[in-house]
């Protein structure tokens, strides 16, 4: 199994969009690139670092639980887990940087790989 490469495979979906309609796209185009990817009921994704653009005006987390609403998807975060519990949070980007994000991890399964 193969992950979706969302930096590769949406940015090539997203090249031919006018700047300005782009984030009324990526959504719908993330949406058709994890319907073609997921084998099983399972979807692996990596490289999702595009999804933090300010100008596509995503919410990486929340597009990813709503993926997980019909498949089981596993998903690397390039950001910080931070917290433990309840009260856990993770990050993308230091603060005021503009592609900074700062996520509550209600409804998500962490798993923490140290390196």
């Amino acid at each position: 199994m193969v992950p979706l490469n969302i930096g590769s495979e949406l940015g090539r979906q997203l090249m031919p969009v006018p700047h300005k309609q782009r984030h009324l796209q990526a959504g719908n185009l993330l949406r058709e690139l994890a319907d073609i990817h997921a084998t099983q009921d399972l979807l692996l994704i990596d490289n999702i670092e595009l999804l933090f653009d300010p100008t596509l005006q995503l919410s990486p987390l929340d597009l990813l639980k709503k993926q997980a609403h019909t498949k089981k998807v596993v998903a690397v975060w390039p950001g910080e887990l931070r917290g433990e519990g309840r009260t856990s949070r993770l990050t993308y980007a230091e603060m005021g940087h503009p592609e900074q994000r700062d996520c509550a991890t209600n409804g998500v399964v962490l798993f923490e790989i140290q390196q």
